[in-house]
């Protein structure tokens, strides 16, 4: 029902609603086809542009991921290499540092050896040293001995001559005596004071006598034929003129000393030898340690007070005194003994500056302490004045300088003058080297005692102050044409290590006189110009006391 016909090829409809359904139909199925390719074409299309950016994606994941590998790759092979240069810088850290180990313990080695070498040639110059100190002392042993004797033999022939003299005079008082004659108006007088036997003999019979003549004391080599001595001041040279003569009195002295202790027997002459032996030894003992130098002091003093109450011969202590306005009672009889015992010691204590202070000039403070406190002390006073001035005759002999003398060091006679010694009397004068040692030691031994401080203390202070302003003044006033290397080596020994005492004592003015000697006197062009060697050395070494006190003191001059 509803459908059509066909007829002779077309179609036939059974009512023209029919028709229109079936034509619908048609249309619809034509359109539902048409509708479901355009669908099927655009899900073609879609499908295609979805695969092309699956596609897309793939490659950009692909690419992504050959990158990221590429990369992976590439921190991978960047972190073996900062491994491996880890592994490497380790090895060449750990390399190195063996190295240097073993350079170190080279260096130790090096360093020990070194040591050693340095410690064993300081400790054969020791050797030398002390082997030739042990040399001086038994030479200096065997000429002491050797004047004993010829003391000995003086006194031996004196008494002789004198046992014939009483001889003489006794035969010609009895040939007087037979012939009923007046007596002679001149008798042989009676000998001199100053002659050993007789000493000796009045010493055993009345006890304690004077041994020294006054007028010994004058010697005709006081008058230096010194062509430079019309320079001089008078004062300053009748000054040390005067030291020299207390010098020469300290000579005899002690040969009246030796001749009398031969006579008193071996017991009074082995007491003095003893007593002459101890000084010595103490003053060799001496150290920077100043807790260990109360023992060798202490024994010092002992010694020296004791020759104070054993029975000796007096002497005239005028003698041994500088000042002319100054006297003891006369007469100022006091112990020859201590006297005797004070020059050995003073001879001594320059003997021990002149040769350890030169080499370490730290030496010098102690020992120019103990020199000092022993002539302070109130037991070995005399009227309450110090015998120092028995030292300071010492001082003028071997470091005139000091006391505004000088000399051409080009010539024998003004080495002398300035205070060169010879190895031996005949032999020729010490080294440049050896003479400088000298000095360095005796112008810090200066320094150290003179500028010791007594304010806090009772005792008199036997060298003053002003003794080392005065010596300072006196070379640096020399006229520089005069001026030799003994001069400045003097001077800067006796301003090193000793700025701090110039300071307390004088404050600015000290500082001036600090600046004058170091800068404008040892700065002095001339000394560069002068052609002398030894004079130059000896001036830039006081000029580096400059820098010296600016680095280490904070001093600026």
């Amino acid at each position: 029902m509803g459908r059509h016909k066909e007829t002779k090829g077309h179609l036939t409809f059974s009512s023209p609603s029919k028709q229109l359904y079936d034509e619908l139909q048609v249309v619809t199925h034509v359109e539902s086809r048409e509708y479901s390719s355009r669908m099927d074409a655009l899900d073609r299309e879609n499908q295609q542009k979805y695969m092309e950016k699956i596609d897309a994606r793939q490659a950009e994941y692909a690419k992504t991921r050959k990158s990221v590998k590429e990369t992976l790759a590439e921190w991978k092979n960047t972190v073996k290499r900062m491994m491996q240069k880890k592994v490497d810088d380790d090895r060449a850290e750990a390399q190195r540092r063996h190295e240097k180990k073993i350079r170190q313990e080279q260096e130790a080695v090096r360093a020990k050896l070194e040591k050693e070498k340095f410690e064993r040639e300081t400790k054969q110059a020791e050797r030398r040293r002390q082997q030739a100190l042990v040399e001086q002392r038994e030479a200096a042993i065997r000429a002491n001995q050797e004047e004993e004797r010829r003391a000995a033999e003086a006194a031996a022939q004196a008494k002789k001559d004198e046992e014939e003299r009483l001889a003489h005079a006794k035969l010609l008082e009895e040939q007087r005596r037979r012939q009923g004659a007046i007596e002679a108006a001149n008798r042989p007088s009676a000998p001199p004071v100053a002659q050993p036997p007789q000493g000796a003999n009045a010493q055993s019979q009345r006890g304690n006598s004077t041994m020294v003549d006054p007028s010994a004391g004058t010697d005709d080599s006081l008058q230096l034929d010194n062509p430079e001595r019309k320079r001089i001041h008078p004062t300053v040279q009748a000054e040390h003129d005067r030291y020299l003569e207390i010098h020469q009195n300290l000579k005899h002295l002690r040969k009246h000393m030796q001749k009398h202790a031969n006579a008193q027997g071996k017991e009074w002459k082995d007491k003095m030898n003893l007593m002459k032996r101890t000084l010595k030894k103490c003053v060799g003992q001496l150290t920077e340690d100043k807790v260990q130098n109360r023992r060798p002091r202490n024994e010092i003093i002992k010694v020296l007070t004791e020759a104070t109450t054993v029975q000796n011969p007096f002497v005239d202590l005028n003698m041994f005194f500088c000042e002319t306005d100054f006297k003891l009672p006369t007469p100022a009889n006091g112990p020859a003994l201590l006297v005797y015992l004070l020059n050995i010691l003073s001879k001594a204590i320059i003997a021990q500056l002149a040769a350890e202070a030169g080499i370490k000039p730290q030496l010098a403070d102690p020992i120019g302490a103990i020199a000092s406190a022993v002539f302070a002390n109130s037991k070995l006073l005399w009227n309450g004045r110090p015998l120092v001035d028995i030292l300071i005759a010492k001082y003028h002999v071997s470091c005139p300088v000091l006391y505004g003398i000088y000399g051409d060091e080009k010539t024998d006679a003004g080495k002398k003058l300035v205070g060169w010694v010879r190895t031996l009397p005949d032999e020729p004068f010490v080294t440049e080297a050896e003479h400088t040692d000298r000095m360095v030691g005796l112008g810090a031994g200066f320094a150290a005692l003179s500028l010791r401080n007594y304010k806090k203390s009772s005792m008199v202070n036997p060298y003053p102050q002003h003794n080392w302003w005065k010596s300072l003044a006196l070379i640096i006033n020399t006229e520089k044409k005069y001026v030799t290397a003994t001069h400045l080596t003097v001077l800067g020994a006796m301003i090193d290590s000793y700025e701090p005492r110039v300071l307390e004592a004088w404050g600015n003015l000290g500082g001036l006189a600090l600046r004058t000697a170091i800068v404008e006197f040892a700065g002095w062009e001339g000394f560069d110009q002068g052609g002398d060697p030894g004079r130059l050395r000896a001036a830039r070494g006081v000029r580096v006391l400059r820098p010296k006190l600016a680095v280490d003191k904070l001093l600026y001059l």
